[in-house]
């Protein structure tokens, strides 16, 4: 489920529908489509039960009262809403937002105000900045943003690798340099019982870029595996330069045990929340937001996709997250999808302002990675 346009729309402002959500949408007539997408935006901006009478009263819908409420009453029966007490209006249902979020939903461009902020902050001219400092500091953005909590996931951490360089620090301490072909960087400081200066630490470097254009590993763990299995040859026991350049590279790569997992952030916002904001259903939501391995597997769902993804209610598989929503994009650089950030807010967000935001966010943090 993705859009065209760069602020984060297609020209008529619909997200493209999958087939599920075009056989959905036939069985609805145009005016049931047009009144279940009115009780979808009426509730997300109120957070209260929208009533007939107040939908007949909107442009657009051309209805009596008593229309109205026979065509609520046929959604309704259809399972897209839902009449939470005997006199109050409808909510929507997990199907009913599923329905609206893949055939209904008008998106809206990206705000000037909004666009400004983020390409502010992922602005190229601030200086080479970390991919994992980029990666840590987005979702906060996103919760800037839209008052949701805002989430992210780390790139692999075995992914494909561009260079290994190596740098003198002083005698016994030398700095090896990994920059993956998505933009991560991996600094590690090394201790070296052997001497060695910058000109050989150049060629070290040279060596290990012959080893990748070769294509010897390609991702971090397998580039070293090669490595250590070059170490164990004759030619390298003959050649100290290539051992020592191999040795180097080796340790370089070693796995991270304190590389950051998924990044959250504000998630407390969320039992400000009207529809989350009773006691049982704040602690609900605060259990749903510690499930942050599951919450991974719905971001990796759609770095795997390559495309924008939500997950309604039951949908995020998280126990308790019935009245929650994920909105996730991939995002990259150098062609290479890497990890995805996204939003965790109330089913009744506002998916029209939200869908692009999160968008245009993934596509801001892909090309400063680019770069």
């Amino acid at each position: 489920m993705s859009a065209g346009r760069d602020d984060g729309t297609r020209p008529d402002g619909l997200l493209e529908p999958g087939a599920p959500g075009r056989r959905a949408a036939e069985e609805l007539d145009a005016r049931a489509r047009r009144i279940l997408r009115a009780v979808v935006r009426g509730y997300a901006e109120t957070g209260e039960p929208v009533a007939s009478l107040t939908l007949a009263r909107q442009p657009g819908i051309d209805l009596s009262a008593a229309s109205v409420r026979a065509v609520l009453a046929d959604l309704e029966a259809l399972g897209y809403l839902d009449k939470p007490h005997t006199s109050a209006g409808r909510i929507p249902t997990e199907k009913g937002y599923r329905l609206y979020v893949d055939a209904l939903v008008r998106l809206q461009p990206v705000g000037a105000r909004e666009r400004d902020v983020i390409d502010a902050r992922y602005d190229p001219a601030r200086g080479v900045e970390p991919a994992d400092d980029l990666l840590a500091r987005t979702p906060a953005l996103l919760h800037a943003l839209t008052r949701l909590a805002g989430v992210a996931s780390p790139p692999d951490a075995d992914e494909p690798v561009r260079t290994v360089e190596f740098v003198r620090l002083r005698e016994d301490r030398v700095l090896a340099v990994c920059v993956t072909r998505g933009g991560a960087v991996r600094n590690r400081l090394l201790q070296i019982d052997f001497a060695i200066d910058q000109p050989e630490l150049d060629r070290a470097s040279r060596y290990l870029a012959e080893r990748l254009r070769e294509g010897e590993g390609g991702t971090l763990g397998a580039l070293r595996e090669a490595l250590l299995a070059e170490l164990a040859t004759e030619r390298a026991r003959a050649d100290e330069a290539a051992r020592r350049a191999l040795e180097l590279g080796a340790r370089a790569l070693e796995p991270e045990p304190d590389r950051p997992g998924l990044v959250l952030e504000g998630g407390a916002s969320l039992v400000q929340e009207p529809t989350l904001a009773d006691v049982e259903q704040v602690r609900r939501t605060m259990r749903a937001l510690e499930e942050k391995q599951r919450i991974a597997s719905l971001l990796a769902r759609a770095a795997e996709a390559g495309e924008l993804m939500l997950f309604i209610g039951r949908e995020t598989g998280i126990e308790g997250a019935d009245a929650l929503a994920v909105v996730a994009s991939p995002y990259g650089g150098a062609g290479t999808v890497l990890g995805a950030i996204g939003v965790i807010g109330p089913a009744r967000m506002a998916y029209g302002r939200v869908i692009p935001i999160v968008e245009y966010t993934a596509r801001a943090l892909s090309r400063v990675l680019g770069e």
